[in-house]
């Protein structure tokens, strides 16, 4: 069984752990450090699972965007969320710099492309970089996600890291 099937393409768990890792090995060379906010905005495909998690492997925080978002919406969560980069999939490229405008924050982007060509920046980043995570991290203590609600009673806004455990909980109480 493959973890991730995606446009009959299969990917085993085994590159999936070295394509996370290898995107991790990435971020840390360009700066990302334990703690930092990075954004994913992009619809469900095999490299939001990678960037996820390539993302917790270095100890920084992911926070996801709604890919159906509007500019308003996406720049709400950029400067809420203090995200420092954001991977974006291609055909979502123009709606976020319009939101990065918006919100005059100053943000990398790593740029998810179309059919793992050579100008893909995301998987030039995986495919370029070696496997080799090894940051310390405090699974009862760091910050993993900062998850936002879809802001049916107004703006978009983040839950609390024990509203995941609190739902589990919950779940296995049944």
């Amino acid at each position: 069984m493959e973890p991730i099937i995606d446009d009959g393409n299969l990917m085993s768990y085994k590159n999936l752990y070295d394509y996370s890792c290898s995107f991790a090995t990435a971020l840390i060379d360009q700066g990302l450090q334990k703690g930092d906010r990075v954004a994913i905005l992009s619809p469900n495909c095999a490299e939001f699972v990678i960037a996820f998690y390539g993302i917790v492997a270095t100890g920084g925080v992911v926070t996801t965007i709604n890919s159906g978002y509007k500019e308003r919406e996406i720049s709400h969560q950029i400067t809420s969320s203090k995200c420092e980069i954001i991977i974006v999939y291609h055909t979502l490229s123009s709606v976020l710099k319009k939101a990065i405008e918006i919100s005059g924050k100053q943000v990398e982007t790593i740029t998810i492309g179309s059919n793992n060509s050579d100008s893909d920046e995301f998987w030039n980043l995986v495919l370029n970089n070696k496997p080799l995570v090894d940051v310390d991290i405090e699974p009862l203590n760091d910050l993993a996600a900062m998850p936002y609600s879809s802001g049916t009673t107004g703006y978009i806004h983040t839950t609390t890291d024990k509203n995941p455990i609190a739902s589990i909980d919950i779940t296995i109480a049944l």
